[in-house]
């Protein structure tokens, strides 16, 4: 069985966590077609000081591991993320939806396929 992780950190993102992580939740089927058995969405809340961890939580309960913490910043909460990560793919967006999680199942192929390391850009549009 193959699981994709997918670590999202977020700091004070109330607005658009619930959107965000819903999105991710919805590439399940397709991750299916791309030959990914399972998918962990974990949120890592980065000591907000808003309702972000309040809003996963009461939204989404065990469908998403929420992790919180004392502001680490992006790449501490980056690594908290990928250390409770159980996925054999691992994968991280923004919670300002700033990266389409719609992309993943194509990036897993790759992955499935032989790389060792699969990159996705917002720079380079079909």
């Amino acid at each position: 069985m193959t699981t994709l992780s997918v670590v999202i950190p977020a700091y004070n993102e109330e607005d658009g966590i619930a959107d965000i992580v819903e999105r991710v939740l919805a590439i399940g089927p397709a991750l299916q077609v791309a030959g990914v058995d399972g998918l962990e969405c974990i949120v890592v809340d980065d000591g907000s000081r808003d309702r972000t961890a309040e809003i996963v939580r009461t939204t989404f309960g065990d469908r998403v591991n929420l992790i919180t913490q004392r502001n680490k910043g992006y790449g501490g909460a980056l690594k908290t993320g990928f250390r409770a990560a159980r996925g054999e793919l691992l994968g991280f967006l923004d919670a300002d939806s700033t990266y389409p999680p719609e992309y993943f199942p194509e990036l897993c192929k790759a992955a499935l396929q032989g790389a060792d390391l699969v990159i996705g850009s917002r720079m380079s549009r079909p």
